[in-house]
């Protein structure tokens, strides 16, 4: 056999020639389980394995005290057809969490929500962390 043959090349001699029917992914798993071939790494493979020695930044808020960062999040609760918002809180220093359903997701209820929250956690809040979803705007919010 020639030296540079493909995988599918050589599932198609096998199959001429000898009338052994292997798929061209085990005929490469062949040879590599019996070292006949070295397989070269590509340079995406390079690239990968290159990336994978470097850290990754931590890029969330740290806190140093109970209330200096809140994370607020936003779940959609469908039940018997009918859409609710469950508003959660969790403070990233003391890990309390608290959770409340509404009706409609509105600047109104997440101001509300975050006034219940801090009433609930029992300190202040000075840094809130979000995805930035539209309810989290002070687009309807008037009071």
């Amino acid at each position: 056999m020639p030296r540079r043959w493909s995988k599918k090349k050589i599932a198609r001699y096998l199959e001429k020639e000898k009338g052994i029917q292997l798929s061209p992914s085990t005929v490469y798993r062949l040879l590599k389980t019996f070292r006949l071939i070295e397989r070269t790494k590509s340079i995406k493979q390079k690239t990968k394995q290159h990336s994978k020695n470097r850290r990754r930044t931590k890029t969330s808020l740290r806190a140093r005290y109970p209330g200096e960062v809140v994370q607020i999040d936003l779940k959609h609760l469908v039940l018997r057809g009918v859409t609710y918002y469950q508003y959660t809180a969790i403070d990233k220093y003391s890990r309390l969490v608290f959770a409340k359903v509404y009706e409609k997701k509105t600047s109104r209820n997440t101001k509300l929500f975050i006034q219940e929250a801090m009433k609930y956690f029992g300190f202040g809040i000075s840094k809130i962390q979000t995805d930035n979803g539209t309810e989290f705007m002070d687009k309807y919010a008037t009071d």
